[in-house]
């Protein structure tokens, strides 16, 4: 189970695991949109908040997933 409701987000499994992205995450009473990045971790079984935020909280986000060699190295 997710640990909130969300809705409107994008979700994207690649090799290595199943990641939520985005969205309107429900906050007391009402929906806010979200900056947040999840991760299934796949061992447990729960959701991990990744550290990684997007610049901007949205919802209706599209994910891509690209090869490596497309990265752009931080080191």
């Amino acid at each position: 189970r997710f640990p909130f409701r969300i809705r409107e987000h994008a979700l994207v499994s690649t090799n290595l695991g199943l990641y939520v992205i985005g969205g309107y995450r429900w906050e007391g009473n009402n929906y806010n949109y979200s900056d947040s990045i999840f991760e299934l971790n796949a061992l447990s079984d729960h959701w991990i908040e990744l550290p990684q935020k997007m610049k901007v909280p949205r919802s209706y986000v599209a994910a891509l997933i690209l090869p490596e060699e497309f990265a752009i190295s931080c080191k």
